[in-house]
């Protein structure tokens, strides 16, 4: 079966090539289609084609070094330009290649998508589509006609947990056998060696007797990060020599994060790495973790706590989206209300103050990733939809 997996804006590299990887080991043909990755070099050993048909031009001129095109304003209008024209390039790729299955990851512009979709239909070719995000977290007053539109459109739909997948047909009133919830996988492809605790805090410079609350990933508002940081006062009281780190890019204003931190008097006791992470180098925050939070005020899922689980360390997560799915309660972490920061303060405390108890969730979040989250089951997970589209189904 031929299978060309299309993520434009390349917005979920890495679970891009382990899914791309997973299918080509169960026998499929595969091509990824994006875009060059801007932060991070993805290493090219999968069994897969790997081709880059969106923002050419962007990326070469960015790579130029004209620092006019790297402001974020400005990419996103040249993406606007570019895209239409890639589009008209890629349908010629497509009717070179004929693929049987077009797997869209992200959308870009969903009327403009959702046009050329039709057209890929026309030619006999089943789209499948994975809403990583039913709707856009900043969602607009036109997102629902469009994305209405979008999901009638495609053949199938993948989301990523059952309460997604219930959201997603009681919204938008679709057939419940067009959507199927495959969850995402675990970070194997990328974990590299395992580093013991006491080396990683030395690499990140944390003193090796401190506690380490984790929270990992772009900084959005609705990651709910305020809502870790005033609960952290709490946790301080009761379990002295705790440390709050804060590693990933920032997608607005920290200043008024560091503001708080700063009013909270926890300057001390708050360690921010805010940059993109590399692959090669997540392996360090997450050994040096003892816990990992995702105080979400609203998401469908992350793949943050698959991250938590491939190294062997408990998630406390907010009831929000599918991430109480993706949590055993007080087996692999705890889940706690959104914005509840007395509730979040005490997840935290209670597993922090038991060595034991953290060693054993732990144990168990290890698990889970190497068998429900697990890449060659989510592979045959998603074959199963493709063959279901299929005439040799």
């Amino acid at each position: 079966m031929k299978v060309m997996m299309v993520d434009p804006g390349n917005y979920t590299p890495y679970y891009d090539y382990s899914l791309c990887k997973a299918l080509a080991e169960v026998g499929c043909e595969v091509e990824l289609a994006t875009s060059p990755f801007l932060y991070d070099v993805i290493p090219d050993k999968g069994d897969f084609d790997l081709s880059y048909p969106f923002y050419k031009a962007l990326n070469l001129t960015t790579a130029n070094c004209l620092n006019f095109f790297k402001n974020a304003w400005v990419r996103r209008l040249f993406k606007a330009l570019e895209y239409p024209i890639d589009l008209i390039f890629f349908r010629r790729h497509i009717e070179e290649t004929k693929p049987d299955i077009l797997h869209y990851q992200w959308v870009l512009v969903p009327t403009l998508d959702r046009l050329i979709f039709k057209r890929f239909k026309a030619m006999g070719i089943k789209i499948v589509y994975t809403a990583h995000n039913i709707l856009p977290h900043e969602e607009r007053r036109w997102h629902r006609k469009q994305y209405a539109s979008l999901y009638e459109t495609v053949n199938q739909i993948i989301v990523h947990s059952e309460s997604n997948r219930r959201e997603l047909v009681e919204t938008f009133m679709l057939d419940t056998t067009k959507v199927h919830a495959i969850p995402q996988g675990n970070f194997s492809d990328f974990s590299g060696d395992a580093l013991t605790k006491e080396k990683a805090k030395e690499i990140l410079g944390i003193d090796l007797k401190q506690r380490v609350i984790l929270f990992f990933g772009l900084i959005k508002r609705y990651k709910g990060l305020e809502c870790l940081i005033k609960a952290f006062p709490m946790v301080k009281k009761r379990l002295p020599g705790t440390r709050l780190l804060i590693a990933g890019k920032p997608n607005e204003d920290f200043s008024t994060y560091e503001s708080l931190i700063t009013d909270l008097g926890i300057e001390e006791d708050v360690i921010t790495h805010l940059r993109f992470i590399p692959y090669q180098e997540v392996v360090a925050y997450f050994c040096a973790a003892d816990v990992v939070v995702l105080p979400y005020l609203k998401t469908y899922q992350s793949a943050v706590v698959f991250m938590a689980y491939t190294f062997g360390r408990p998630v406390i997560a907010t009831a929000t989206g599918g991430l109480p799915e993706a949590i055993e309660e007080g087996k692999s972490g705890y889940v706690v209300p959104p914005a509840d920061e007395q509730m979040l303060a005490e997840a935290i405390c209670e597993i922090l103050s038991d060595e034991t108890r953290m060693t054993q969730m732990g144990e168990y979040a290890s698990h889970l990733a190497e068998t429900q989250y697990s890449w060659p089951d989510i592979a045959k997970a998603t074959l199963k939809v493709y063959r279901s589209l299929a005439k040799w189904s």
